[in-house]
C-alpha cells in the first residue's frame, strides 16, 4: 500500500463508528487507535525482551527498572504488559480488562501522550478506554477491532504514513 491507501483505510474505519459514535468523535477515536496500533507495531519485536527485563529488574528503583526497560525496548518507551492489540482479542470475557492493563502497562512518557486522549491525568486512562471503544456499552463491531489490527504501521513505513495520516 502506499501512504494515500494506507490513510483511506485508516480513515474509513470511521464506517464502522457509524451507529455508535457521534460524528464529531471519529478523529478521535480513529487517532487514539492509530497512534496504539503504530506504537503495538514498534515495540512487538521486543515485547518478550521487555517481559523478561521486567521481571528480571522489578524489584529495582523505578529509575534503574526504566533505564533497564528502555534499553530492551530499544526506544524511549516501552510497554510490560504482556498483551499487544492482536492478542486481546484472543480473549472476549475479559477484553477490558486486559485492555486496562495494556494500556497501564506503558512507561510513563507514553501514558502521557495518552492523557491528551483521555483529558488529562487526574482522569486517568478510563476515558481512553471509551473513546476507542474497547468498554461493553461502547462497543464497536468486531470487524472494526480486526481490521485496527491488520493495520501494519511497523517501521520504517510508518514516518511516510503518519505523516499522511496526521498532516
Amino acid at each position: 500500500m502506499n501512504p494515500n491507501q494506507y490513510a483511506d483505510f485508516i480513515w474509513n474505519i470511521k464506517e464502522y463508528l457509524r451507529d455508535d459514535y457521534a460524528e464529531k468523535e471519529y478523529e478521535e477515536v480513529i487517532l487514539s487507535f492509530t497512534l496504539l496500533r503504530r506504537i503495538d507495531c514498534v515495540l512487538e519485536k521486543q515485547q518478550s525482551k521487555v517481559a523478561e527485563t521486567h521481571e528480571q529488574y522489578k524489584s529495582k528503583s523505578k529509575n534503574i527498572l526504566d533505564a533497564m526497560l528502555k534499553k530492551s525496548a530499544r526506544y524511549n518507551f516501552y510497554n510490560v504488559s504482556p498483551f499487544s492489540l492482536t492478542s486481546l482479542l484472543n480473549d472476549a470475557d475479559a477484553l477490558e480488562e486486559n485492555f486496562k492493563n495494556y494500556l497501564n502497562g506503558f512507561s510513563d512518557n507514553i501514558k502521557d501522550i495518552l492523557y491528551n486522549f483521555s483529558g488529562g491525568e487526574e482522569k486517568g486512562l478510563s476515558p481512553i478506554l471509551a473513546s476507542v471503544g474497547w468498554v461493553e456499552e461502547r462497543n464497536p463491531p468486531f470487524g472494526m477491532r480486526k481490521r485496527w489490527v491488520s493495520l501494519s504501521l511497523y517501521p520504517p513505513y510508518a514516518r511516510s504514513l503518519m505523516k499522511c495520516c496526521y498532516w
